[in-house]
Parts: C-alpha cells; sequence; structure tokens
C-alpha cells in the first residue's frame, strides 16, 4: 500500500520552488 498524501506533495513542490528562487536571485545580485 502506497499512500502520497497531496499536503507532501504540495510542500515539496514550494520548497522546490523556494530554492529555485533564491538560487536565482544569488545568481543575479
Amino acid at each position: 500500500m502506497k499512500r502520497i498524501p497531496i499536503i507532501d506533495i504540495r510542500s515539496f513542490v514550494l520548497l522546490l520552488i523556494l530554492v529555485l528562487i533564491i538560487s536565482f536571485v544569488r545568481l543575479y545580485s
């Protein structure tokens, strides 16, 4: 039985986007 909670996926995606934005900002500045 594999249960993947939607909340976990959403939080993971949010974290990934945050890291991407931070790296992008650091690259630009």
